[in-house]
């Protein structure tokens, strides 16, 4: 199965490309330019370097948040629209049970958290089994 996974809840997003479990391409978007100027292009440059086409994926992913409201509107855009025109699934994750993800079987409770700008974070506590204890809040 080949997937394009695409995070823009945050500045700083990315989007990674696997065939068969095997990460064939990752990629950070840079700081300085918005999601919706470089989307596109690096999903196009990915695709390229992972030697796909855009009609070889089988499933999109992407984060819906927490995080930037127009970041993620962006991402799911992007992502509706290729699942639309290839006639393929659409799948979510949470950007903070992704981050906790790393430590799933450690022997104590995961507090994933991330900047949500302006002083704040967005915050969620999961038990080592990735449990949900409290839930996406900031």
């Amino acid at each position: 199965m080949n997937i394009l996974a695409i995070d823009t809840s945050s500045s700083c997003g990315s989007i990674a490309i696997s065939n068969d479990n095997n990460i064939r391409y990752i990629s950070y978007l840079d700081l300085q330019t918005t999601h919706s100027e470089r989307l596109m292009p690096q999903i196009d440059y990915g695709l390229k370097q992972a030697e796909m086409k855009i009609n070889q994926i089988n499933l999109v992913a992407y984060s819906n948040g927490p995080g930037s409201f127009t970041g993620i509107r962006i991402g799911l855009a992007t992502a509706k629209g290729i699942c639309f025109a290839l006639g393929i699934p659409l799948v979510s994750f949470n950007t903070l049970e992704i981050l906790a993800y790393s430590f799933k079987g450690y022997s104590r409770n995961i507090l994933a958290f991330m900047d949500a700008r302006m002083n704040e974070v967005y915050a969620a506590l999961y038990t080592p089994e990735l449990k949900e204890i409290i839930a996406p809040c900031n």
